[in-house]
């Protein structure tokens, strides 16, 4: 097995299907360029000889950056093409098998759906496990994480194998499931699709480390849609200048250079506040949820806003 720490955080598993008519390798080159330096290998559908081209093509972009390429299933293919190693499906060729054929050096991964058992998985010749839906459901801004990803993360962490949380990722999401404790994050439709892919794996490589907010801890801002997200370095420097808790702090709107408008949460309540960016000044604040102002016994709820309103 090799050590976590030649594993990278982030991993783009390729769709052709959702590229928008880009070819693949140069979506997976313009991916490397923006960071991403593990790249799995799926397009199991085509045919042995197109298939096994593509992964050369793929192996040759990706070790140009210094990074990994595994191959989906077919460990044949990985080893033919010079890729790193291979990703098993739950019916693939065992993990023993696959091991003899690629070899001690070579990584070697298995894909885990939530809920399924887990007893027959050799974990000892595993280098990572990537598991499946993550979340609940497939709408991007659900943060509902599925029930059985705890089970499949405490069974990989007792058998020392790395997890990959997959399926539906947003930065946001991929934030939360790094806070549970996942080594990694597998993004797919998102990255095949986006217009903007330089701007995307920056928002997803921010979420692998810990953020930290000049008053002190992580963030974890949540975001009402996918696209806010995208902007966190920006959002984040208009939260440290307004005072705003960035570990308590959803996005509803943000337009850069002119206008947010946040929900941060103070206790028991909750505040939307309107910035505009291009006065540099809170214009609106409203208590949403929590207590009414007459129970506060005489505190300024708004006095850490009005300072900003001028």
């Amino acid at each position: 097995m090799q050590s976590t720490s030649r594993l990278p955080r982030l991993a783009l598993l390729t769709d052709r299907r959702l590229s928008l008519g880009s070819q693949l390798p140069l979506l997976v080159r313009e991916a490397c360029m923006a960071g991403i330096r593990l790249v799995i290998l799926g397009e199991n559908d085509l045919e042995p000889r197109v298939h096994l081209s593509l992964a050369r093509k793929l192996a040759n972009i990706v070790h140009q950056y210094e990074g990994l390429l595994l191959v989906v299933d077919r460990v044949d293919l990985a080893m033919l093409s010079g890729a790193d190693g291979a990703l098993l499906l739950p019916a693939s060729i065992p993990a023993a098998d696959a091991r003899i054929i690629l070899g001690k050096n070579a990584l070697l991964g298995s894909v885990i759906r939530m809920g399924a058992e887990t007893e027959h998985i050799q974990t000892d010749l595993l280098d990572l496990v990537l598991a499946g839906p993550y979340f609940s459901t497939h709408e991007l801004n659900n943060l509902e994480i599925n029930p059985a990803a705890e089970q499949v993360r405490q069974w990989a962490l007792s058998n020392n194998v790395p997890v990959y949380a997959s399926g539906g990722m947003t930065p946001a999401r991929a934030r939360l499931a790094f806070d549970q404790g996942v080594h990694g994050a597998v993004i797919s439709e998102v990255a095949m699709e986006t217009p903007n892919m330089p701007l995307l794996i920056k928002a997803f490589l921010e979420t692998t480390t810990p953020v930290e907010s000049a008053h002190g801890g992580r963030q974890n801002m949540t975001y009402d849609e996918f696209g806010f997200g995208l902007y966190q370095e920006d959002i984040t420097k208009v939260a440290e200048r307004f005072h705003l808790d960035l570990a308590h702090l959803a996005v509803e709107f943000f337009r850069p250079e002119r206008q947010g408008i946040f929900v941060e949460t103070v206790g028991e309540r909750q505040f939307r506040i309107h910035v505009s960016l291009e006065e540099g000044r809170i214009i609106a604040v409203k208590q949403i949820a929590g207590p009414d102002e007459e129970e506060s016994a005489g505190a300024d709820l708004f006095g850490k806003y009005k300072a900003f309103m001028k």
